[in-house]
């Protein structure tokens, strides 16, 4: 392996709402410190307590369960096409600027680079 997160089940803490989630990497790649609060929406969730990660490299998320998976080229297009959206008042672009920032997400420049990491919930 080639992460110390491999693998790994992780404990991340809102600062918000003081949920607590046990979040599983189910690739060999790093994983953000933090992400939306997938209980109040609106707080931060932080991974803490490492000391506590468990490598489970044959874990199978029941349904319910958050974890970190590669996203995919449609997954990046999708996102950026939200934030855009979320952020359209506040900060108008242009239609071919949008266009060009769907398309090079799609490509994976950027921050949406092969192997990036995407939370997703098991149904």
């Amino acid at each position: 392996m080639n992460h110390a997160e491999a693998y790994a089940l992780m404990m991340y803490e809102c600062e918000q709402c003081g949920h607590v989630e046990v979040i599983w990497n189910s690739r060999d790649g790093v994983t953000p410190f933090s992400c939306g609060c997938v209980k109040c929406d609106i707080g931060t969730m932080q991974h803490g307590n490492w000391n506590l990660d468990k490598c489970c490299e044959n874990y199978r998320p029941v349904p319910g369960e958050y974890f970190w998976r590669d996203g995919t080229p449609k997954d990046a297009a999708e996102n950026i096409a939200e934030i855009i959206e979320s952020m359209r008042d506040q900060y108008p672009i242009d239609a071919e600027t949008e266009a060009r920032l769907i398309r090079e997400a799609a490509l994976g420049i950027g921050e949406f680079q092969k192997g990036w990491p995407m939370l997703e919930r098991k149904v």
